[in-house]
């Protein structure tokens, strides 16, 4: 079985991927 990504699980990774993203970049504005 061929491994494929449904649209929904792709933005799903992105908006975690974006959250993660903004929240490193708040901590390092925050405590630089």
């Amino acid at each position: 079985m061929p491994i494929s990504f449904a649209p929904e699980t792709v933005v799903l990774h992105e908006i975690v991927v974006v959250c993660n993203f903004s929240t490193l970049l708040n901590y390092r504005i925050q405590y630089a």
